[in-house]
């Protein structure tokens, strides 16, 4: 799924800007964590991966503008250079990007929120930079035969993750209408970006332990526009059209033909893909969070007796996360996925043996003309899912419905592991653009 969430940073506030780096950066929920705490339990060695893995924290976008920041795409991000961005500024300093107004909570002389005489927060503007944050996350299936997987295949699928990441990113900055210029929204010239891979969701209510849950946090840091000027993404165009449905269903896509590379075959669940082979009952019991979200969802359209919109739907997201804290140890935590798994039977030798696909082996003609024949009656007019959750399939964001995005979205999502993206992008033009 995708989730979409602005960042807003003050200019004069370096603690505001290193915390919120430190949060799209924090160790404790990175792949790092989970290989020490396997190595803690001695029965996965090391040996198994990569000498030199792909950066699962790392400058994405394109060169001149990462140039700009003073990064290089593919590097790891380090959080003093990603607070900088945050802020505007390249990595020694300098102004890169042109500060406006952004809107924050008041606060008392002790930090507190002040509220007014409603028991609403109080709103001030002060000079500072916005960013976007894309947060992809992978198929539950995914995320649990990665949480059981031997290190070598654990790796293989965090360079997938984040090679999805970028192409979602590229889709929804590029093609999308995200630059202001002369009195009306562009699709961006290029841009810079950083990604960080977490691999736990947010404790669901009334457990101490968090499921596993592959998510990159894709953060824009600036798009270009066509004179060259590094911009501030601008959230709306984002938004329309369905476009976090499009965006979302591309870094599926990507992330499938990875798979289906691996030799992993997939199966269609409602919108989205299944590894095949994982316990239906072992993605059910880990996907207690997403429960927590489609209730919420529920109550607020029980509550505004309407369909919410993806942005509503995010913001339902966002406030039914519990605070950070308190949470049990990466050690604790890989135990008892490991535990859990174990009740249905499901481990490194199960995962290994799921690896038998044919990979994409039929010609290209007949995997596009599948794809097309399950496509040709609903493609127009289908209603698909919301960006605002992760792992959600009910065919959220019916507010969407009808929408161009919504109609990408279902061809994307019909050729995941069918189509490598290179091969269904092609498709996918030839709908209108929005």
């Amino acid at each position: 799924m995708l989730t979409i969430r602005k960042i807003r940073v003050a200019s004069d506030s370096w603690p505001a800007a290193r915390r919120t780096a430190e949060y799209v950066l924090d160790p404790a929920d990175s792949p790092a964590a989970m290989a020490r705490a396997l190595d803690h339990h001695g029965d996965m060695a090391a040996a198994g991966r990569t000498a030199d893995p792909t950066p699962t924290a790392a400058w994405l976008g394109t060169t001149a503008m990462l140039a700009r920041l003073g990064a290089e795409h593919g590097a790891q991000v380090q959080v003093r250079e990603l607070a900088l961005a945050l802020q505007g500024r390249a990595a020694g300093g300098e102004r890169v990007r042109t500060e406006g107004l952004i809107e924050q909570d008041a606060r008392d002389e002790r930090g507190r929120p002040v509220h007014d005489d409603s028991g609403r927060r109080v709103k001030v503007r002060v000079r500072g930079t916005k960013c976007v944050d894309l947060t992809f996350s992978a198929p539950k299936s995914v995320s649990l035969a990665w949480s059981q997987a031997r290190p070598c295949l654990r790796a293989q699928i965090e360079e997938a993750m984040m090679t999805a990441a970028e192409a979602m990113l590229t889709q929804m900055t590029t093609t999308k209408p995200v630059v202001a210029h002369q009195r009306a929204l562009h699709p961006a010239s290029g841009y810079a970006a950083a990604a960080a891979l977490h691999v736990r969701a947010r404790r669901a209510r009334g457990e101490s332990v968090p499921a596993p849950q592959l998510h990159v946090h894709g953060i824009v840091l600036g798009v270009e526009r066509a004179d060259g000027y590094f911009a501030a993404p601008e959230l709306a165009g984002m938004f329309k059209h369905g476009a976090p449905l499009e965006g979302g269903a591309v870094a599926r896509a990507r992330l499938a033909e990875s798979l289906v590379d691996m030799g992993f075959e997939l199966v269609r669940s409602g919108r989205f893909f299944e590894i095949a082979g994982v316990p239906p009952g072992l993605v059910e019991r880990m996907s207690s969070r997403t429960r927590d979200v489609m209730a919420g969802i529920g109550e607020r359209e029980a509550t505004k007796r309407r369909v919410l919109s993806d942005a509503e739907r995010a913001i339902v997201a966002l406030e039914t996360r519990p605070p950070k804290g308190g949470e049990a140890s990466m050690v604790e935590t890989v135990a008892a996925w490991k535990a859990e798994a174990e009740r249905f039977g499901f481990g490194p030798e199960q995962v290994d043996r799921l690896r038998l696909g044919t990979r994409f082996a039929d010609s290209l003609e007949s995997r596009r003309a599948a794809v097309r024949a399950e496509c040709a009656p609903s493609a127009a007019g289908t209603g698909t899912g919301s960006g605002g959750t992760d792992g959600d399939r009910d065919g959220a964001a019916r507010g969407a419905r009808g929408s161009i995005g919504a109609a990408r979205a279902a061809l994307l999502e019909r050729a995941a592991g069918r189509l490598r993206l290179r091969e269904a992008l092609p498709l996918v033009e030839q709908l209108p653009a929005c």
